[in-house]
């Protein structure tokens, strides 16, 4: 396999001939113009800054196997779906400009030498707009996992626009504290890592809550997140991500790209379909993400026949509902005891968070021994 990438990326030219010359490739020529590519070259990968998406038309790229279009240029949503349609038509591969330069890497290597998909353990809540219970949700999950099982959960509050302060009496770091010095060798260390964690209980549950500064709200890079979210892999056996609503920072993308599951959390609210057709279109879509790999859990649901039913969100959204969680009559009462819906006696709302649980310790190869059933059975 003859690899050429025309790029001034030089860091991303480097990533590439450190990961493609082996005994598969026989070598990664970089170049500075498209129009010194050889015919003979099984794949071409080609970055925005040589060749604009209007001049597709101007060249043949069939006499290559593969060819990748590598976005470095961030871009408005609609036009990113433009540029995709134009790639597809083309019979070339789109790589977004959201995308970190090793998961670029990653992403091609995908499709040239693909292998069966690695699970990562990471579970990431998110919605179309806020206030619909995307951290409430995420809070009461890492609660369910981590007392239903033996797994040790890391839940992080990646949501730029929200620390996620109203569920519990934190001591520990918000993000927007290690920001600046996250890729210090410090934090290689997994206990000085797990140190910017709050231990809710030990071996069994970790919090770190998002940021609190709105100047940093739309400034956290692509690689800041994943680093994050990396360590967090390596010293967690779950890892549950609050991602937030806002798509204009890295924050959500990154959450959504790195985890194996992702809980889209919606209400009745008429909005919120319209809102989700406007991101899945212009943002998800072009990324690569499909309707398929979406679940749905439905917050604060109310069983009124002048609203949605189940089956009507499932067939409007044309997404799987994993679960529906009707509105609890405790959200003051966590919000002002700093403490997860999750933990009052409330057994209704614990079995429907317990549905995503389930899911995700069945994903990560843990048992879920439902522990409130227990009480029930041994309670006179």
């Amino acid at each position: 396999m003859k690899i050429e990438i025309v790029s001034t990326d030089e860091t991303l030219i480097s990533l590439f001939k450190r990961t493609f010359n082996n005994a598969d490739v026989k070598n990664v020529n970089s170049l500075n113009s498209i129009s010194t590519t050889n015919s003979t070259t099984n794949v071409l990968i080609l970055t925005d800054e040589f060749l604009s998406h209007t001049d597709f038309v101007d060249y043949n790229f069939k006499k290559h196997n593969y060819v990748f279009y590598v976005m470095r240029n961030e871009i408005m949503d609609v036009l990113e779906s433009t540029i995709k349609a134009m790639c597809v038509g083309n019979e070339m591969y789109y790589i977004s400009a959201r995308l970190t330069n090793e998961q670029v890497v990653s992403e091609i290597k995908k499709v040239l030498t693909p292998t069966e998909k690695q699970k990562k353990h990471v579970y990431s809540f998110f919605s179309s707009v806020s206030n619909v219970g995307s951290t409430s949700t995420s809070f009461s999950t890492a609660f369910s996992v981590s007392e239903n099982t033996s797994a040790k959960v890391g839940l992080l509050i990646l949501n730029a626009w929200d620390s996620g302060a109203d569920y519990i009496n934190y001591t520990g770091k918000y993000l927007d504290e290690v920001k600046d010095s996250m890729f210090n060798s410090h934090y290689d260390d997994d206990g000085h890592f797990q140190d910017l964690f709050q231990e809710v209980k030990k071996d069994s549950l970790y919090i770190m809550l998002g940021n609190r500064n709105t100047k940093l709200e739309r400034l956290y890079t692509k690689e800041e997140i994943e680093k994050v979210i990396q360590r967090a892999e390596d010293i967690f056996d779950v890892v549950i991500i609050d991602a937030g609503c806002h798509y204009d920072n890295a924050n959500i993308i990154q959450a959504l790209y790195s985890s194996d599951y992702h809980f889209l959390v919606l209400n009745q609210q008429e909005k919120l379909k319209r809102k989700w057709e406007e991101i899945y279109s212009n943002i998800l879509s072009p990324l690569g993400f499909k309707r398929e790999q979406f679940l749905l859990v439905l917050n604060r649901f109310h069983n009124n026949p002048s609203m949605p039913s189940v089956k009507d969100l499932k067939q409007s959204y044309q997404m799987n509902v994993l679960t529906f969680i009707e509105e609890s009559t405790n959200g003051y009462l966590a919000e002002f005891n700093k403490q997860s819906l999750y933990q009052f006696e409330d057994l209704k709302y614990r079995e429907s968070v317990n549905v995503i649980g389930r899911t995700i310790a069945n994903s990560a190869g843990f048992e879920f021994v439902d522990s409130s059933k227990k009480k029930k059975l041994f309670s006179f």
